[in-house]
């Protein structure tokens, strides 16, 4: 007997699988990625939307395909690393300027 196929069944052959005899298919990356991705929508944070993406794509190098867990994850990591770059920029921008208007004052060094 090669597997679940069986000859001597009437229904083709194949013997059905026991849910039973299943082990859950342990899929560490994607619920990596989908927590980052969760975590970055909320804190906004450029690290945790990049780790996302490189684990939703760990993930489907693993298994062949993006599994549902890490396709999420991969949407939710690219699109805070979309809101969070431009953030960035702006934040820094802001920052520049406020260091220069403070040099000109006299009130930093």
């Amino acid at each position: 007997m090669n597997g679940n196929y069986d000859p001597n069944n009437p229904f083709g052959g194949y013997v059905p699988i026991d849910p039973r005899q299943m082990r859950p298919r342990n899929n560490h990356f994607a619920t990596a990625s989908l927590i980052l991705g969760i975590f970055s929508m909320i804190c906004m944070g450029l690290l945790p939307s990049i780790l996302a993406i490189v684990f939703a794509v760990l993930d489907r190098k693993q298994n062949g395909s993006f599994s549902t867990a890490s396709l999420v994850g991969l949407i939710l990591g690219i699109v805070a690393t979309v809101i969070a770059i431009p953030l960035l920029i702006y934040n820094m921008y802001t920052m520049i300027n406020e260091v220069e208007q403070l040099l000109l004052i006299g009130t930093l060094f």
